[in-house]
């Protein structure tokens, strides 16, 4: 059984390509990270945080950050 550090280690990784994404998508609309804070009511640099990694986003809170960069999450089956 894996231990709670590994799997939030893991669990950053796999966020890797949506964060990026989100990235992207932030600069693309011309907002700041302290704007987008601001828009979804975080605290101050929590965006920073989660765009660096240092931090894990609740489902909640991925969700909110999509609605505020105006995107969806689509989940697909992965090919076996």
């Amino acid at each position: 059984m894996r231990d709670d550090a590994n799997a939030s280690i893991d669990g950053s990784r796999s966020l890797g390509p949506i964060i990026r994404q989100l990235v992207s998508r932030r600069q693309q609309l011309g907002l700041s990270q302290a704007e987008l804070n601001d828009l979804i009511g975080f605290s101050d640099g929590m965006i920073s945080r989660f765009e660096t990694l240092r931090r894990q986003p609740t489902t909640f809170t991925l969700i909110c950050w999509l609605s505020a960069l105006k995107m969806r999450l689509v989940l697909e089956p992965l090919d076996e």
